[in-house]
């Protein structure tokens, strides 16, 4: 069978294309990464004393990633034993702190008022917010961040938390359900 004579032709272009190729392949793989220019910051990094220390800290300040040379702190994980939890009768004083952890699938302005209404002070209180993922957690999410953006406004002093921390679920509810069903 005889070869058509278009195919003859190109095979010095392909023998030269592969070889092109080959050599871009081999150029990238085997070329040290250090010797070639680095790109320009298009954005500037943060300082280190305005990110956080730590991926796990509060998300009161943006996390900024180390180099990879540099030994990462530890988490700021704190293993508490609750049997030897005690209390004081003077928990003010003491600077005792609190976290609120509360499941939100819809958001309550009447529940954050009351947040806002305790006479305990609040920077001792941590809150934390897990907010299922859907059409109403996103709504309850942009609810919530609305009014944190203003309680923790720095003009805002009095009635700013230690800590305000929101958990997204990863996946959909299995079922839909009412609020009366969960609870």
């Amino acid at each position: 069978m005889a070869v058509a004579r278009s195919l003859r032709r190109n095979t010095t272009i392909t023998y030269f294309l592969a070889a092109l190729l080959l050599l871009t392949f081999l150029y990238f793989f085997l070329v040290d990464s250090t010797s070639l220019p680095s790109l320009p910051q298009s954005r500037q990094l943060l300082k280190s004393k305005d990110a956080a220390s730590n991926p796990l800290s509060p998300p009161s300040l943006p996390f900024k990633k180390q180099d990879p040379n540099e030994v990462p702190p530890p988490p700021p994980v704190v293993h508490y034993h609750m049997n030897n939890v005690t209390t004081s009768s003077q928990p003010i004083e003491n600077r005792e702190s609190v976290l609120i952890l509360t499941p939100l699938a819809k958001f309550y302005s009447q529940y954050w008022d009351n947040l806002l209404a305790l006479s305990y002070p609040h920077d001792l209180i941590s809150l934390g917010f897990i907010i299922p993922k859907g059409r109403e957690g996103n709504e309850a999410t942009r609810q919530l961040q609305d009014r944190i953006t203003k309680t923790q406004a720095p003009s805002n002093k009095k009635h700013r938390f230690a800590s305000i921390t929101i958990l997204r679920q990863d996946d959909e509810p299995p079922t839909a359900q009412s609020e009366s069903e969960r609870h």
